[in-house]
């Protein structure tokens, strides 16, 4: 979501945009995905993911938990990917089930932007398949930069 937004403020300074799992708006989450967010991590892949957020807001307050709540609630990219012509990717992990729709997704269909998937993951992609996520970023950096 903030590569998107970055593409949105600054798009003369963006070559292309990846994002990861980066949802249209909050709605995605539940919409296309019944809210499940981490169904395919291992218990170990769990234990790290759950340090990671500790370390970053951990130190939060209520106040701030809810004030970083609430900008992603109030988000909403959908306009910004029907009208860019920026290159994206748009990555996410099938949680182990069928692929959602563009639709579910809120991706519009557009020449520019890619859809993705990762096989057997969820919302962790780096921390889940990072080769497999390292690898479609080269792809894309490549043909981006080649252009």
């Amino acid at each position: 979501m903030i590569a998107l937004q970055v593409g949105s403020d600054q798009p003369n300074s963006v070559k292309g945009i990846l994002s990861l799992e980066g949802w249209t708006n909050h709605h995605v989450a539940q919409d296309a995905f019944q809210g499940n967010m981490y169904v395919t991590l291992s218990p170990a892949e769990k234990a790290r993911d759950l340090e990671a957020r500790r370390f970053a807001t951990g130190h939060w307050n209520a106040s701030q938990r809810s004030a970083f709540a609430q900008i992603w609630k109030r988000w909403n990219g959908l306009e910004f990917l029907e009208q860019t012509e920026i290159p994206i990717l748009e990555v996410y992990g099938d949680r182990g089930r069928a692929k959602r729709s563009r639709e579910a997704l809120r991706i519009p269909r557009r020449e520019n932007i890619q859809l993705r998937w990762i096989l057997g993951a969820s919302h962790s992609l780096p921390l889940e398949r990072p080769r497999e996520v390292a690898q479609l970023m080269m792809e894309f950096i490549r043909r981006v930069e080649s252009k």
